[in-house]
Order: C-alpha cells, then sequence, then structure tokens
C-alpha cells in the first residue's frame, strides 16, 4: 500500500505562522500611495501633496491601516517644495517688478503688491489682517509669513522648545482662544515627530503641522488660515 505523506509539526507551525503573519499585517493606505506619486508629479502645485497626506494621516489612524510613513514623507516633501516655490517666485517677482514694492532688510525680504505679500528672513513680521485669536508660540522666530488678496495666511516659525511642548501649547490655547478642534493625529517616530492638526472658528479654518527632525534641537511649526469652505 501507497504510504500517505503527512508534514511535519515543525513545518506545520511554520506554515501556521506565516498564515497569521500574513493576516495580521496592515493594508496600506490608498490616499498615502497618492499622496507621495503627485507630491513628485504635481511638485508645481505641491499644496495637493500636502492635504492628501494630511487625509491619509487622518484615516491611517481611524481605520489602523499601514502608510502613515508615505503620508508623513509627503506632508514634510510637499512643505519643503511650498517654500522653494515662494522663493522662487519672490526672485521672479523682483525682477520683474524692478523692485517695484520690494523691501530688502538686513536678514529679511519682504514683498507687498495688490493684496499679496511675502516675508522671508531671520524673524519678519506677521502679515496684516492676520487673526490675532491664532497664538503664535512664545519666543519663536518667524521665518516666512505670506498673505493673499483673499484673506488666506500662512506662517511658518521655528522654536528650540519640543515636539510635544510645542503640539500641547496649540491644542490648549487654539482651544481656549475658541476654535473648535477637528481631526488631530499624535503621529509615531518615523525618522521624524509630528502633530497635525485642524481647528474651525466661524468661517475660518485653521491648519497646524509641527514638525521636529529626529536629533535635532529645532521645531518647525506650518500654520495656515483660510475661509473653511475653501480647500
Amino acid at each position: 500500500m501507497p504510504t500517505k505523506k503527512t508534514t511535519s509539526p515543525k513545518k506545520q507551525s511554520a506554515i501556521k505562522q506565516q498564515t497569521i503573519s500574513s493576516s495580521n499585517e496592515k493594508k496600506t493606505n490608498t490616499i498615502s500611495i497618492f499622496a507621495i506619486i503627485l507630491t513628485f508629479l504635481l511638485f508645481t502645485i505641491p499644496i495637493v501633496g500636502l492635504v492628501l497626506g494630511i487625509i491619509a494621516l487622518v484615516q491611517i489612524n481611524k481605520r489602523k491601516e499601514g502608510g502613515k510613513g508615505l503620508a508623513i514623507a509627503s506632508i514634510v516633501i510637499s512643505s519643503i517644495f511650498i517654500v522653494l516655490q515662494i522663493i522662487f517666485w519672490i526672485f521672479i517677482v523682483s525682477l520683474a517688478s524692478l523692485g517695484d514694492g520690494i523691501t530688502n532688510g538686513r536678514r529679511s525680504f519682504t514683498f507687498n503688491k495688490d493684496g499679496n505679500s511675502v516675508s522671508l528672513g531671520g524673524n519678519v513680521s506677521l502679515p496684516s489682517g492676520f487673526p490675532s485669536d491664532v497664538p503664535i508660540y512664545p519666543d519663536s522666530k518667524i521665518k516666512l509669513s505670506t498673505k493673499s488678496d483673499k484673506g488666506d495666511y500662512s506662517v511658518t516659525l521655528t522654536t528650540q522648545d519640543g515636539q510635544s511642548k510645542v503640539a500641547d501649547y496649540y491644542k490648549t490655547e487654539m482651544v481656549s482662544k475658541g476654535w473648535t478642534s477637528g481631526d488631530e493625529q499624535a503621529l509615531g517616530e518615523i525618522g521624524q515627530m509630528n502633530a497635525v492638526g485642524t481647528y474651525t472658528k466661524g468661517d475660518l479654518k485653521t491648519t497646524l503641522v509641527v514638525l521636529q527632525g529626529q536629533n535635532s534641537p529645532t521645531t518647525t511649526v506650518f500654520i495656515t488660515v483660510n475661509k473653511s469652505n475653501q480647500q
């Protein structure tokens, strides 16, 4: 009679562990994949990658999906593209206008024209009309501030305090000033420490992104304020 082949207990255990591992593997969030791809394909419109990255992080946190690293990368890279794009725009405008509306300081550069303004430097001022109920972290330095003729604002500032301390400050201060907290993340350490939060008040929406590079003493805060019905 032919002998029936049997699987050894050791092999059965290995197969079982492989099956369990496969079933527990997290599904990668689809939007996080699109976010990192579009960040590079649409680098001339970096806000797309930034927004998709934030949306992906919210979904990943709620659904316990994978892809958090991709979402974080899209946010960081898009933010860098935004800064580079603004610097390039300032340079082109300065050449075209031959100094019209441009002010050069010792450590700063400011452009004002037709309701639009950009200030870049070591420690610049807030744009005129910036909402007074959006707090600026104490003793921080404003590296970049912008204002559009539609009333949209963005501010980039740096501080030597840690990310957790800065994030806790904004969580407390925004609510105390009447803002309603939306989706908020406390992301894990994947090369960087990050916190993302959205807040609404009336017809305004404020988005906060707090970044601290690994082993870096500097924390960077990106603040954007716009109409809540705008994208």
